[in-house]
């Protein structure tokens, strides 16, 4: 057999290969059918507001005196918030600071200054800070307590400073 005869051979061989490949896949046995569905989404605004309604007060005292007074979240004088965000949505909220100053006068000087630490949070927020924005998208009653330490040495006066409560979206 000469080389050109066993080339066009291969040839021919190949071609025929692909036309009955060609043919299987295309031979129209696959039957479907299509259906048209709905779809929507809703989309929200993803901010927050964040309203204070109650201040975080401490029972008076009288100078002179070293004094350790607690606030609970359920205390009637805890800092109560009401926030709006996403409704349905899961949130962590808590006080930034670890402890802040509270001061009177001036500030000026280790008689004029009361630390405040061990914020809790409570009301609709979970002890971890966890709470949930209802199908309206409000939270209320979110409710921070505290402790104040005052010293024997600390002079009379109104004593006032503030901290940063935060909410975000988990």
């Amino acid at each position: 057999m000469t080389p050109i005869l066993r080339l066009c051979k291969k040839v021919f061989a190949a071609e025929v290969l692909f036309i009955i490949g060609y043919n299987i896949l295309v031979y129209p046995y696959v039957l479907a059918k299509g259906e048209n569905f709905k779809m929507g989404i809703s989309m929200y605004d993803t901010s927050l507001a964040l309203v204070e309604q109650q201040s975080l007060s401490f029972a008076d005292m009288l100078a002179g005196q070293a004094s350790t007074i607690k606030v609970e979240p359920a205390d009637a004088s805890a800092a109560i918030f009401k926030a709006m965000g996403v409704p349905n949505s899961d949130f962590v909220a808590k006080v930034v600071e670890n402890k802040i100053e509270l001061k009177t006068a001036d500030g000026n000087g280790e008689t004029k200054n009361v630390t405040v630490n061990g914020f809790k949070t409570g009301g609709s927020i979970g002890p971890s800070g966890k709470g949930k924005f209802s199908n309206l998208g409000g939270a209320n009653n979110l409710r921070i307590g505290a402790t104040v330490h005052v010293s024997a040495n600390d002079i009379p006066g109104q004593y006032l400073g503030s901290a940063t409560f935060r909410i975000n979206y988990l």
